[in-house]
């Protein structure tokens, strides 16, 4: 018997809201670490996190952190991910990576290991996670593949945590300032976000579509294989992606025979009192789904999960559970 490999890790973009979550997640799932390293940019060098009962000091990213890496958890946005995944990979750690820069690479795989494990066979060092909005609409839909789902409609909506935690900060103040009657800034999200919803998340580009519909469609239809309409509306949430979802199946189908496909899946919990909102998924690694309805060949449904917990952090480090499997059967 051997013992347990453990891993150098590190988090680049830890002191992020999703970097935040996901020191917390590998912690309670206990994933097997011998080191953990908190990266980040220069101008947050320095602060403390917590991982357990343990504290880490976040240490500015340079080439010398990576030496050693096995897995590097990317939670980080774009540019941080160009710049250093390749650094990283060269040294030899495994990038899992939860930005728009790997999951827009049709050759990179798109991983959520409760839906296609197998595709991390393919990896070639490095791994995408999808945009939240996406992850919940694909575990809530997946069980239904085999109805032969033909195409999807959703509106997604995303709280201000997708924004990071410049969009919470900014959403906490504007509520606090409205209800003191005074004005408020606006510098993080493109209008006033507290009591206020738009529809837009993230920027705009040539036919009208945002950044977060592209990546949701991108995604999902990725995930699910079926063409996908998507709308993305930002609502003054503060946790917690939530999707309203028209499916459309090539056959009829009745509410018990979807409601079958959807009891007992793992990482989906049916909800049959009431409905999920939010305020319910607020660090669960579940997707929850209610308001099922079934007309024909049309499906309709809600769904919400914790957008940094269930969307992000449980996902990456899912995949390097995965991973950890694989090294350690190749071991034995």
């Amino acid at each position: 018997m051997f013992p347990r490999r453990r891993y150098t890790v590190a988090v680049l973009g830890a002191t992020g809201a999703v970097g935040r979550e996901l020191l917390q997640t590998l912690d309670q799932r206990r994933f097997p670490t011998a080191e953990v390293r908190a990266l980040c940019s220069e101008s947050s060098a320095g602060e403390e996190l917590s991982f357990g009962k343990r504290t880490l000091r976040a240490h500015a990213v340079v080439p010398e952190q990576l030496e050693g890496v096995e897995i590097l958890f990317v939670a980080a946005g774009d540019e941080a991910a160009a710049r250093w995944i390749p650094a990283a990979r060269e040294a030899g750690a495994v990038c899992v990576d939860v930005s728009r820069w790997s999951a827009a690479q049709a050759d990179v795989p798109l991983a959520v290991p409760d839906l296609n494990a197998e595709v991390l066979a393919d990896h070639t060092g490095l791994i995408a996670s999808p945009c939240a909005a996406a992850l919940v609409c694909a575990v809530a839909l997946h069980p239904l593949r085999d109805l032969g789902l033909s195409h999807v409609d959703v509106t997604s909506l995303e709280p201000a945590s997708g924004a990071g935690l410049g969009g919470l900060n900014e959403l906490s103040k504007q509520t606090v300032s409205l209800l003191n009657f005074q004005p408020v800034d606006v510098e993080v999200h493109p209008h006033r976000l507290a009591f206020n919803v738009y529809p837009q998340v993230g920027d705009l580009g040539e036919g009208g579509a945002s950044a977060g519909e592209r990546a949701l469609e991108q995604d999902l239809t990725r995930l699910l294989g079926v063409p996908t309409l998507a709308t993305a509306v930002r609502v003054p949430v503060f946790v917690g992606t939530s999707v309203s979802v028209t499916a459309r199946l090539q056959r009829s189908a009745t509410l018990d025979e979807v409601r079958g496909r959807l009891e007992g899946v793992a990482g989906l919990t049916l909800v049959d009192a009431g409905y999920p909102m939010p305020m319910d998924v607020a660090e669960a690694s579940d997707v929850r789904v209610g308001r099922l309805r079934v007309d024909g060949n049309v499906v309709r449904l809600w769904a919400v999960s914790d957008n940094l917990k269930r969307g992000a952090a449980v996902n990456l480090v899912q995949v390097a559970e995965l991973l950890d499997a694989v090294w350690t059967a190749a071991q034995a």
